[in-house]
Parts: C-alpha cells; structure tokens; sequence
C-alpha cells in the first residue's frame, strides 16, 4: 500500500505570489515527484512542461476543487508514487473552509500535512484595513462579480491565524523598517507560525512540503487572540510598538455608552475580539470581534448561568473551564477583550471601556430594570449550534461569518 500522501495546502490572496512560488517549487523539485492540485491553469507554466500545442496539463497537475475529484485526484497521487501534493484554491479560499470541505475528501491515502499562506508584504496594510468585499475586488479584475459579500479581511485574517508557515512574500519592495513591522504584526496575529522571508516565491522546498506541522486541534487554536484568550502571552515588538493586552470585568455594559464607544475610533487596534456583557441583553453573550477597519458584534447563545446545568457539557475539561471563571453572584457573566495593535494607549483604551460599565448606581437598579436601558445596538439574530446553546465561551469558536 503507498504511503500516505502529505497535502500542503497553498493560500494567499490574489497577486500574493503563490504562483511565483509554486513555478519555483516545481524548477526546484529534481529528483522529487510534487502533484498539484489547483483552480486554475494559469497557476502553472503550462508552455514549458505541458503540451504548447493543445493547452493540456503537465501529468503532475490536475485541475479540481470538488470533493469527489479532489478525492480520485489525491488517490491518483499518491497510487503513483509522488512524494508531495500542493493544493491551490482561488486567493479568496479560507483554509478553515477548506479543511472542512476537503478534509474527508482526501480519502485514506492522503492528509493535510501543512498550511501554507503567502502574504504580499507591499499590499498587506491595503489590505489589511480594506472595507472591500470580495465582489468589489472580483469586479476591480474585470471578472464577473458574483454576490461573495466576505469582507477581504475576514479572509485575510482566516489565511493569516489559520496557518502553519507564512511567507512573507515581496519583502524587496519594502525597507526593512516595514519588513520590522510586517513581520512583527504577523508573529503577534499568528505565534505558532513559521516565517518566512521571500523575494519572487522562492522558499526552500522543505520549509512547506513535507513539514508536518499540521495537526487539527494546535492549527485550530494558534491565532495570537485565542491564545491572549487562554492566558497565554502573544510575541510583542517593542521596537515597533506591538504588543497585547487582555482587559476582563465582572460588570455589565451600559448598551448606550457601549454603543458610543464601539462607533469611536481605537487608535492602534489592530485585532480585538472577544466576549462582553450587555446590562439589556443580561442573559445573552455578546461576541465581539475587529480586524482593520471591519468590526462585528453578535450573540453567542446564553451564558451557563442562564442554562439549565444538566445541559452542560459533559467532559472533565470544558466543565473545569467553566468553574474556573465562575463568579458566586455573576455566574460566567463577564467582560473578557483582548487586543493587539501597535502604539496602542492600553490604559486609555482600558479606561473607555470601564467607562462603558454600569455605574454603582445603576448596579443598584437591579437586574429585571437594566432591561429598559436605552438599547441603541441592532437586535441580535442568534446563531445557535445543535443543542441551542450557541458559541459558550470556553467553547473556543472559529472567526465569525456573519
């Protein structure tokens, strides 16, 4: 039986150089047989290793993203002896979407072995802080638009915290302050990765083929915020101003100066996200989350508190988290925020937000009132997971698609 395939799966936006880097991944590949899976044919020098005359693709390269071909076409691989296996989805793919689409589509000859994403260190700050939809960038290219409402930010930050390796690609068009900075903002959004420096796509082959950094819980779990999150410090820049902060309290928001403040600017905020509590929406979590210039809020369900406790989850350790942050009055209610940014003013930052709880005062009114504070935020449309408690803290969710 062959041995089982290891997958890299290639992400970045458009224009980031995944082409660049794969063409040299192939000039590289002597003595050592790499598929390719990709979405399209310009991904690939198809003049100089398929046939010129009809356009056909060169053996090591099909052209699929459906499950079932992508299945036969690991099988394929794999059955014929290759020793590696790239795949390369459109610039706008998300890695955690494809895992969960073509992870069982590997089949049992083939496994995600590394994530790969390749950042355009010219464009990433116009990207990063875009407001643009994938639609507007389809339609900026001339191609048909579609209805892809993503904001390209959302799928950045998806390509940069999900990822094992990041190359740092085009770093001979920034100076090395802005490489500093690049490489810095990358480290915090992402601690767990490798970087990796690149002019023209050019990587060592074993840096992304082969590696087997891949594993579904740790590559799930790297992104600085989720670590900020479990308590775990996140690489800081002081160079450069980059660094962390977790701020937390055991007291409710009032909804109009939380409504203020979230429509304020938040001078060197970079990434925030987390959970926060609304004295008008007492029993539901609020889920917070920013990247750039795109922020969201949204319920996650309701806290522990508010559920009936034979409805808890049964295993040993989320039951251990849960305690952990148990309060004797409050329950799990809480605000739990984390940020990174660079040249952020975290005790003017902190202040607003203590600014934004209810005031003894207003404590004193007593729970069943704080429901007929002035509530200026849109209603919350619940998403919930399949036994109605929706997305618990502890429970560690993914970025949001909302």
């Amino acid at each position: 039986m062959p041995a089982i395939l290891p997958v890299t799966l290639l992400s970045g936006l458009p224009g980031a150089g995944k082409t660049t880097l794969l063409r040299q991944l192939r000039a590289q590949s002597v003595g050592r047989r790499i598929g390719l899976i990709v979405n399209e044919l310009r991904s690939v020098d198809i003049a100089a290793t398929g046939d010129p005359a009809t356009g056909a693709a060169p053996d090591d390269v099909l052209v699929c993203l459906s499950p079932p071909d992508m299945q036969a076409a690991a099988a394929h691989f794999a059955q014929a002896g290759f020793d590696a296996l790239v795949v390369e989805p459109s610039g706008f793919s998300e890695p955690t979407g494809m895992l969960e689409t073509f992870g069982a589509a590997l089949g049992e000859q083939a496994r995600f072995d590394t994530l790969v994403t390749v950042i355009d260190a010219w464009n990433f700050y116009r990207d990063y802080f875009s407001r643009d939809t994938v639609a507007q960038r389809v339609a900026a290219h001339g191609a048909p638009t579609g209805n892809d409402q993503r904001a390209v930010i959302d799928v950045l930050l998806d390509q940069v915290e999900f990822a094992d390796v990041i190359v740092l690609n085009k770093c001979d068009l920034v100076n090395d302050q802005q490489r500093g900075i690049l490489l810095g903002m990358l480290r915090a959004l992402n601690p767990r990765a490798e970087l990796i420096e690149a002019t023209h796509g050019r990587v060592a082959p074993a840096s992304v083929l082969g590696t087997g950094r891949f594993d579904p819980d740790t590559t799930a779990r790297a992104a600085g915020w989720m670590q900020l999150m479990r308590g775990s410090p996140v690489p800081e820049t002081p160079a450069f101003g980059i660094r962390s902060f977790t701020w937390q309290a055991r007291r409710p928001f009032h909804p109009m100066r939380f409504a203020q403040l979230i429509h304020e600017k938040w001078r060197g905020v970079l990434r925030s996200k987390g959970y926060f509590w609304l004295a008008s929406r007492n029993g539901h979590i609020g889920e917070w989350e920013q990247g750039g210039a795109i922020s969201r809020l949204r319920s996650g369900g309701h806290w522990w508190c508010f559920t009936r406790e034979e409805e808890w989850p049964n295993d040993a350790d989320h039951l251990a988290h849960i305690r952990s942050s148990w309060d004797e009055t409050w329950g799990d209610r809480r605000q739990e925020l984390v940020f990174i940014g660079m040249g952020m003013d975290e005790a003017a930052l902190k202040r607003r937000f203590e600014e934004c709880l209810l005031t003894d005062e207003e404590m004193a009114f007593g729970e069943d009132a704080w429901a007929n504070l002035t509530d200026p935020l849109p209603a919350w449309h619940e998403d919930h997971d399949e036994d109605g408690q929706g997305d618990h803290p502890g429970n560690t969710p993914g970025p949001d698609r909302h």
